[in-house]
């Protein structure tokens, strides 16, 4: 047998044949699993399994386990390590080069947004500064790469959630509430087939609420950091609406 000739893939460790069909469900069992049951250390467990295994797993697997993920990471409170294992998972899963897009899959910015907040602003003090920092760190990351798979109309909502708690009297909030905007206000283009709503509390046109930025950014800002995240939220929704 001449070497051009040799299945080179055959030989590799991530070639599973028919094991592969067999190893998604079985994991994806287990880990919904582990998560009714509150099981930390066997939810920590299989992320460290699929961190090192050489299997890409199918599209629907994908969306399945980014469902679950995201659900964990926004509605139960988890221990630090468990909680940035999660997140950096999550957050790899989504990013452009694994092809995942909105048609595929949609979360709800409420859910994230909750979490940031009550991260940034909790209400009782309980981590030190250094484990605080390191959760909106992992927090942060998740939120730029789950901005896109937040609904078109999220814009509005968050405008709607974010507008009230600017006092052009104090700076208190200023920092905060700008770093949001440019956060989780949805910069993507909208899914495949989707028509644009023009008006109204639901719209999902960037036009409808671009004016209200830009008149924000006039009102308030004339601080280069300021400055700095506001023209990163235009430009990043400039690159994403010419695709």
């Amino acid at each position: 047998m001449r070497l051009d000739e040799v299945n080179w893939a055959r030989l590799l460790p991530y070639d599973r044949g028919n094991e592969d069909a067999e190893f998604e469900r079985e994991f994806i069992d287990q880990f919904k699993v582990c998560v009714l049951s509150g099981n930390a250390p066997g939810i920590s467990a299989m992320l460290t399994q699929l961190d090192n295994s050489y299997m890409a797993l199918k599209l629907d697997v994908r969306i399945d386990l980014c469902r679950i993920l995201y659900e964990l990471v926004t509605t139960h409170t988890l221990e630090l390590s468990l909680f940035a294992k999660c997140c950096v998972t999550l957050a790899r899963m989504l990013r452009r080069e694994e092809q995942l897009t909105a048609d595929d899959i949609a979360f709800d910015w409420r859910q994230l947004y909750d979490l940031t907040h009550d991260t940034v602003v909790p209400k009782v003090w309980q981590d030190n500064p250094i484990q605080q920092r390191s959760k909106l760190k992992c927090i942060v990351e998740l939120v730029c790469e789950a901005n896109r798979f937040f609904p078109q109309s999220a814009a509005m909502e968050v405008l709607d959630e974010l507008l009230p708690k600017i006092q052009f009297n104090s700076m208190d909030w200023q920092a905060i509430v700008i770093q949001l905007f440019t956060l989780f206000v949805p910069t993507a283009r909208a899914p495949t087939g989707t028509s644009l709503v023009t008006s109204g509390a639901q719209s999902t046109d960037p036009q409808r609420w671009l004016p209200t930025i830009f008149s924000l950014w006039t009102f308030n800002l004339r601080m280069s950091v300021f400055d700095a995240y506001l023209m990163n939220l235009v430009t990043t929704l400039v690159l994403e609406q010419q695709g």
